[in-house]
């Protein structure tokens, strides 16, 4: 059974847990998409500094959310700006291939931005 952070708490009344840590615990927030949007994780990030800890978790991600595993099959991309990740490992998944000697598809990514600022250069 799923039991949250905030059930644990509940449970263990002993356990003390500052309550800026418990917020950064909490899984992502669903968001409307109205409006300006900034990236929760990359801003979250961008504003840490050297030496900080952060709490996470790694999720395995759907089974049909995978580069096809025929590496000559083209894959076109879409994302906003702010959810391009799992897009650049593909590109960089196909990029090994390629070094390795394997025929690759075509492989492009659209992605959207406000500014110039928000120009990704992929090496």
């Amino acid at each position: 059974k799923r039991i949250s952070i905030f059930d644990i708490l509940e449970l263990y009344p002993s356990c003390e847990l500052p309550f800026p840590q418990y917020l950064r615990m909490l899984p992502s927030l669903p968001l409307s998409g109205l409006g300006r949007y900034y990236g929760i994780a990359s801003n979250y990030l961008g504003k840490l500094k050297e030496g900080d800890r952060i709490s996470c978790s790694v999720r395995t991600s759907s089974v049909r959310f995978h580069p096809p595993e025929d590496t000559k099959i083209p894959i076109v991309m879409i994302a906003a700006g702010t959810g391009i990740a799992p897009f650049r490992r593909f590109i960089q998944e196909r990029a090994a291939q390629f070094v390795c000697g394997r025929e690759i598809g075509r492989t492009i990514l659209y992605y959207g931005c406000r500014s110039d600022d928000d120009f990704f250069v992929f090496r």
